[in-house]
């Protein structure tokens, strides 16, 4: 399989901090919706 890659037309390298970013972007995003959905600040009920 390693062979056929190699060999394939069309390559793209990609480094793991691109794979860091979208993983964090993800992460941002969700906490950021949850965020939204919750009716109360945490802060407000202290």
């Amino acid at each position: 399989m390693t062979g056929w890659l190699r060999d394939f037309a069309y390559t793209v390298d990609l480094d793991g901090w691109v794979f860091a970013r979208s993983g964090t972007f993800a992460i941002g995003v969700a906490m950021r919706t949850v965020s939204f959905q919750n009716p109360k600040p945490r802060w407000l009920t202290r």
